[in-house]
C-alpha cells in the first residue's frame, strides 16, 4: 500500500530543520464525510467551503483523493455554552452537505437538530440509567463542529492513524473502507457563533475546519557508527514515538464523548505506529498525533524508535517547537536514525519452506503444522491455531519477556527437537511452551535436550492437559522419567533435577527455575514385541541370543506403548510361571510368590508384579477393552500355555478377574473363584 502525500495548489513548504520541526506555512482546511438527517427543533443552514488555494490531495493506491464535500458527509455539533450535543435522546444528529458547488469545494451544511445535555448513569445505590435532557439554545451560544468523528450512535474517534483507514464497519460514503490520510483526518471548527432567528440558526461567514492533530512526513535515513547503514532497511516493522513529558493525547479518545471538548491525555509513554508498509520506498513515514501543549516544557523532544525485519533497532529525535506541535499543521523533515542494537530474530518457515514474518505489533509469528523455528530469538513468540508438529532447530536460544510462552498451541501440539534448544521465559512466564490441549515431545537425528528457565515451578516449564501441575509431579525436584506423560509414540523423555536460581524474591522463593528435558528415540518399538529381555536389562532377538551374551533370558516383550499408570514404554511377561504349581488368588497376591520371584529373578530396569486386568489386555490384545475373546498379539503365544491366569484385579469377596487362553488363538477375561488354583505369571513395566 503506497502512502505519499502530495499537496496541490498554492501550498508552500518550509525547509526541514535538523534541530526541530517546522510546520507548513499554510494551514490546511479539513473536509467532511458521513450521512443522514433527523427532524428536530432548530433548522441549521451554514455556508462552508475549502478555498481553492488550500486544496490538497493524497496519493493512495495510485488514485487521487481531493478535498471536496459529498452529500454523504456528516458534521456533528456540540453547544459549548449549554454543554449539549445535537442529539434526539436516542442517537447523535448531524448536519449534511447540500447545494454542492465548485466541484464540491463549497456547500451548505444543513439539518434539523435538537440539543440535549447528558447525565451519566449512576451506580451509587441502585442503577439509574443515563439521561439526555433537551435544552434551549440562545443567540449568544458558541459551538464546536466535528468532522470524521462518529461510528454508530456514539461519538468515538477511533481509526488507524497510520493506515489512514476508518472503522471498517462504518465506511464514510464509499464502497472501499480504506481511506487516504486526507479523508480520515479528524477536524474541528471551534468558537462558531451562529445567528438565531426564531428556530433557525445561520452563519454569515463560512465554517473553517482545522485538523485535530499534527500531520507528519519524516524521511528517515539509517546509520551505524556515523556511516550509512548497509544495506539500508527497505521496510520497518514498527515505529515508536515518545515524548519526555508524556504529552500525547489519546488518539482513540480525542474528546470525551459526552462532555465535549475535553481532551484525554494518554498514560502511555510510547505511541505505536505499526504497519508493514509504515515506510515507503523513499524512507518516508506518515503519521498523525495530537499533543497537549499545556504540558510542554522547554527542551522537550519527540523521539523515534524503529525496528526493521532483521531486528535492528534505531533511534533518533527532534526538539519540539517552543509553542508545541500545532493542530492542523503539517511537519516535514529528514531524520537520521542511529543504530543501537540488533535483536535476534528466529528464522521461521512454513511447512512448504516459505518464510513467515512476525506480526508487526505483537512480535508474534503465526504458524501452522509443519513449521520450523530455527536459531536464536529475542522477544518473539509463535502461535498456532491448528493441531501441529513444530520443529525447533539451529541450537537456538529463545528469550521472551512479555509474559507469553515462547510457543503456544490452541490444539494438540508436538515439539520435534532437531537440535538442542534453550528457552528462557523467567522474567514473567511460568511456561515456555503451552498447549491448550495435549503437548508431546519427539526428536529427529538422535537424542536432544530442551532446556527451560521459567519464573514458576508448578508446570516445570511446559503445559498441556496431559502435563500440568496436577499430574506432572512437579514436587519431585530430582530427575524423573516423564515418558508416559510427554513422549510422542516411539520416544522417551527424562526431566532433569530442578535447578533453582540463586536469588530469592519477596516471598523467599527462587527467582527462577530450570529444567532440562532429554528426548530420545525409544528402543521399544512395535518390532520389539516378541523379543526377550535378559537379566542385564538388554533386549535380545531370542533366548539363544541372550544366553550367548551371556545372560539369562527372563521375559518376553508383550506390549509396546506409553500408558499413564500402566507403563512408560511397554510391558514384558515372564517366560515361565512364577510358581511351580497353580495357586489360589490369596497366594498369587500374597507376600510369597511375586516377592520371591523378584529376589531370585532380578532384572535391570524393572520390578516384577502380578499383572492387572489392564496389563493382560494390553499384552494379549494390544489395547484395553471390556470386549472378551481376542487373539493374542505378536509371539506372546509362545510364552504361554493354555489355561487360566490370575490377574491382580478383585471383583468381590469370592471372585477375581482372570484371563483364559485356549492355547491356540482365543483369549478372554473371566470371573474366577478366588479359592481356585490357576497359573501365576509375573510382569514388569519398562
Amino acid at each position: 500500500m503506497k502512502k505519499s502525500i502530495n499537496f496541490l495548489g498554492a501550498l508552500t513548504i518550509a525547509a526541514a530543520l535538523t534541530a526541530g520541526f517546522t510546520a507548513c506555512t499554510n494551514e490546511d482546511n479539513i473536509l467532511e464525510e458521513q450521512s443522514a438527517v433527523q427532524s428536530s427543533v432548530y433548522h441549521v443552514s451554514i455556508p462552508a467551503n475549502f478555498g481553492g488555494a488550500e486544496t490538497r490531495a493524497v496519493t493512495f493506491n495510485e488514485t487521487m483523493a481531493s478535498s471536496t464535500f459529498a452529500t454523504t458527509d456528516s458534521v456533528f455539533v456540540y453547544n459549548v455554552t449549554k454543554n449539549a450535543w445535537a442529539h434526539n435522546g436516542t442517537k447523535f444528529l448531524h448536519l449534511q452537505p447540500t447545494n454542492l458547488a465548485d466541484g464540491g469545494k463549497s456547500c451548505t451544511l444543513s439539518g434539523d437538530l435538537t440539543f440535549c445535555s447528558y447525565t451519566p448513569a449512576s451506580y451509587d445505590i441502585t442503577y439509574v440509567p443515563p439521561v439526555w435532557t433537551p435544552v434551549t439554545v440562545d443567540a449568544t451560544d458558541t459551538y464546536k463542529l466535528y468532522y470524521k468523528a462518529i461510528t454508530g450512535n456514539g461519538l468515538t474517534f477511533y481509526y488507524d492513524w497510520q493506515n489512514g483507514t476508518q472503522n471498517e464497519d462504518h465506511p464514510a460514503g464509499d464502497d472501499d473502507s480504506d481511506y487516504s490520510v486526507s479523508h480520515c483526518d479528524f477536524a474541528l471548527a471551534d468558537d462558531v457563533t451562529m445567528t438565531l432567528s426564531g428556530n433557525t440558526l445561520t452563519l454569515d461567514d463560512h465554517v473553517r475546519f482545522t485538523n485535530y492533530g499534527s500531520m507528519f512526513r519524516q524521511r528517515l535515513s539509517f546509520s551505524k557508527a556515523g556511516s550509512p547503514m548497509t544495506p539500508a532497511p527497505t521496510a520497518i516493522r514498527y515505529l515508536y514515538l515518545t515524548t519526555e513529558h508524556k504529552i500525547f493525547i489519546d488518539r482513540d479518545r480525542l474528546f470525551d464523548r459526552y462532555t465535549g471538548g475535553r481532551e484525554v491525555r494518554t498514560d502511555d509513554e510510547m505511541i505505536l505506529v505499526g504497519h508493514p508498509s509504515v515506510m515507503d520506498a523513499n524512507g518516508d513515514v506518515y503519521f498523525a498525533l495530537a499533543f497537549d501543549n499545556t504540558e510542554l516544557q522547554n527542551g522537550d523532544k519527540l523521539t523515534f524508535m524503529v525496528e526493521d525485519y532483521n531486528g535492528n533497532v534505531y533511534t533518533g529525535g527532534k526538539l519540539m517547537p517552543a509553542a508545541g506541535l500545532q493542530n492542523g499543521k503539517y511537519y516535514y523533515g529528514t531524520l537520521e536514525m542511529e543504530w543501537q542494537s540488533q535483536r535476534a530474530v528466529p528464522t521461521v518457515t512454513a511447512s512448504d519452506a516459505s518464510p513467515v514474518l512476525p506480526d508487526n505489533i505483537d512480535n508474534c509469528f503465526f504458524i501452522g503444522n509443519g513449521a520450523t523455528i530455527s536459531g536464536n530469538s529475542d522477544g518473539f513468540f509463535c502461535y498456532t491455531e491448528e493441531e501441529a508438529t513444530v520443529t525447533l532447530t539451529g541450537n537456538g536460544t529463545a528469550t521472551i519477556e512479555n509474559g507469553y510462552p515462547f510457543l503456544i498451541g490452541a490444539e494438540n501440539l508436538t515439539i520435534n527437537l532437531a537440535s538442542d534448544y534453550t528457552i528462557d521465559v523467567s522474567n514473567l512466564s511460568d511456561d515456555a511452551i503451552s498447549s491448550w490441549k495435549n503437548l508431546y515431545l519427539m526428536t529427529t537425528g538422535g537424542s536432544h535436550t530442551l532446556t527451560i528457565t521459567t519464573s514458576g515451578s508448578d508446570d516445570c516449564g511446559l503445559y498441556g492437559k496431559n502435563y500440568n501441575s496436577t499430574n506432572n509431579g512437579h514436587e519431585t525436584t530430582t530427575a524423573v522419567d516423564v515418558t508416559s506423560q510427554l513422549a510422542a509414540p516411539g520416544y522417551t523423555v527424562t526431566r532433569s533435577a530442578r535447578v533453582d536460581g540463586p536469588d530469592k524474591d519477596s516471598d523467599g522463593e527462587p527467582d527462577y527455575y530450570t529444567w532440562t528435558y532429554t528426548v530420545a528415540p525409544s528402543p521399544f518399538t512395535a518390532a520389539a514385541v516378541g523379543k526377550v529381555i535378559g537379566a542385564d536389562g538388554n533386549i535380545y532377538d531370542d533366548v539363544a541370543t541372550a544366553e550367548a551374551a551371556p545372560t539369562t533370558a527372563l521375559a518376553m516383550i508383550a506390549y509396546v506403548g506409553a500408558q499413564p499408570g500402566i507403563c512408560a514404554n511397554g510391558l514384558a511377561i515372564s517366560l515361565t510361571d512364577a510358581y511351580g504349581y497353580n495357586a489360589t488368588f490369596a497366594e498369587a497376591t500374597g507376600n510369597v510368590i511375586i516377592p520371591s520371584w523378584r529376589i531370585y529373578h532380578p532384572i535391570t530396569g524393572g520390578s516384577w508384579r502380578l499383572p492387572s486386568e489392564k496389563d493382560w489386555q494390553y499384552m494379549m490384545w494390544g489395547y484395553y477393552t471390556d470386549t472378551p475373546a481376542a487373539a493374542p498379539v505378536g509371539t506372546i503365544k509362545s510364552a504361554l500355555t493354555g489355561g487360566y491366569y490370575w490377574t491382580s484385579t478383585s471383583i468381590d469377596e469370592d471372585n477375581a478377574k482372570g484371563i483364559y487362553y485356549d492355547g491356540t488363538e482365543n483369549s478372554s477375561i473371566q470371573s474366577l473363584a478366588k479359592d481356585g488354583a490357576w497359573h501365576v505369571r509375573a510382569v514388569f513395566a519398562f
